[in-house]
Order: structure tokens, then C-alpha cells, then sequence
């Protein structure tokens, strides 16, 4: 038996079925928010805790957070077999090995002295820096290790990035997973403040209260963003 056309179909019938997809996807679209807030929330769960309270230690400069006073420095000297690589990166990497140094290594920006080659490698609470004494084959090095407080500010501001400085990319393993995972912060962030709009603006009948929240957000965000160069250049 033949089905019937389109065109056959009662108008209401017609209405009632779009309105009833759009309701399908509707509900569709709602879930699948609700589950990436509540999974992305998880994820980002202690990651917001841990830089809202570093955050607030770095702010109001906390007694807690005087770590470089109680800093500990050590030197040592070693005996090192000249590095035979033309790269810079090459025999910074080469040193490391002999020196049994791990971290993210960062060479100067500045040319090497003849007969000297410096670098420093970074860890989250230990910087090192390495002083090669290539007509010597001897190598200094100077250690500063911060406790737990250190740890967290240099959470804060470890450069990865290697800004400006393209013989040393990352090549720490750890930093590219620290990069990795701030970018998956970043993305759930920015996945949870558009749901919450979606949320927000779905679930709502009065957007009054929810429109003050947004503008004076954005006030607040372009102040800092345009309004303090703006400042600057105005004095």
C-alpha cells in the first residue's frame, strides 16, 4: 500500500512533528550539556581550587608565601667531556645527560663568551644553572631548590612557550604534558561558560539580572584589557 505524500499530510500533523523534532533536539542538545558540565567540572575541579588559592596567596603576598627566604642554594663542580654538537640545543641536551640533569632547559639569549657555554634548566621548585668551562672540561653548577610554596608559584609562571627563542623549544617531556593540560583547562572553561549562556538563556524566562551579570562582566574585562593602556598612555 502506498504511503501517503507529503502533500496529502494535514498541516497540523505537519506542525505537530516539526515541533516535536525541534523538541527531540532540544532535549538532545541539553543533555549533552549537562553531561560536559558535569564531567568538564569535574576535571577542572581541583585545577580552579589549586590556582584560585595560589592565586590569592600571590595576590595579598601571605606569609606562607616568603618560600625565596628560605630557599636553599648548593654548587658543585664535575668534570665534563666537551660536547662535540653544533647546536646549541644539541650540547645543552649533551651536558644534561653527563650532568644527570632533568627539566626544561633554556640557553641565553645573548652570544656565548669564547671558551664558555652557560644554560639554565627549570623545574618547578629547582632552577639550575649550568656554567661550562669548555678550555677546562669542567662544568658549575648552582642549584636553588624552593619548598612546596615555591612550587606552586612556579605553577604559576613556568614559561614553557620559549618565547623569542626557537633553538630551545619545550623538550622536557613534563612541560609539554603541563602545556597539554592547561589547554584542556582552558578549553573546559570556555566549554562550561558557553553552556552556562546556553543554560542560562534556555532555562530563563527573565534575562534581566542574568544581562547585568554579562555587561558589567564585560565592562570589568575591557577595563583591564583596553582601559588600563589606554590609562597609561593618557598620563
Amino acid at each position: 500500500m502506498p504511503l501517503p505524500s507529503d502533500a496529502g499530510r494535514s498541516p497540523v500533523v505537519g506542525a505537530a512533528n516539526t515541533q516535536a523534532r525541534r523538541r527531540g533536539w532540544g532535549a538532545t542538545l541539553e543533555t549533552w550539556n549537562e553531561k560536559m558540565h558535569y564531567y568538564s567540572g569535574l576535571y577542572l575541579l581541583l585545577f580552579i581550587w589549586l590556582f584560585s588559592f595560589t592565586g590569592l596567596v600571590l595576590n595579598h603576598q601571605w606569609e606562607i608565601h616568603n618560600f625565596w627566604a628560605k630557599r636553599h642554594e648548593s654548587t658543585f663542580t664535575q668534570k665534563v667531556q666537551p660536547p662535540v654538537d653544533s647546536s646549541a640545543k644539541a650540547r645543552a641536551e649533551d651536558l644534561m645527560r653527563q650532568l644527570h640533569l632533568r627539566g626544561e632547559m633554556t640557553l641565553p639569549d645573548s652570544p656565548a663568551q669564547p671558551g664558555r657555554f652557560d644554560f639554565r634548566v627549570y623545574k618547578p621548585a629547582l632552577l639550575t644553572d649550568v656554567r661550562v668551562d669548555l678550555q677546562k672540561d669542567e662544568a658549575t653548577v648552582h642549584q636553588i631548590r624552593t619548598n612546596a610554596w615555591g612550587l606552586l608559584e612556579m605553577l604559576h609562571t613556568f614559561d614553557v612557550e620559549k618565547r623569542g627563542n626557537s633553538q630551545a623549544p619545550r623538550n622536557w617531556l613534563l612541560s609539554k604534558i603541563w602545556c597539554f593540560t592547561m589547554d584542556a583547562v582552558a578549553v573546559g572553561l570556555i566549554l562550561m561558560v558557553l553552556g552556562s549562556y546556553y543554560m542560562w538563556f534556555r532555562l530563563k524566562k527573565i534575562h534581566v539580572l542574568g544581562w547585568i551579570s554579562l555587561a558589567l562582566g564585560f565592562v570589568i574585562c575591557g577595563f583591564f584589557v583596553a582601559g588600563l593602556n589606554w590609562l597609561y598612555r593618557m598620563r
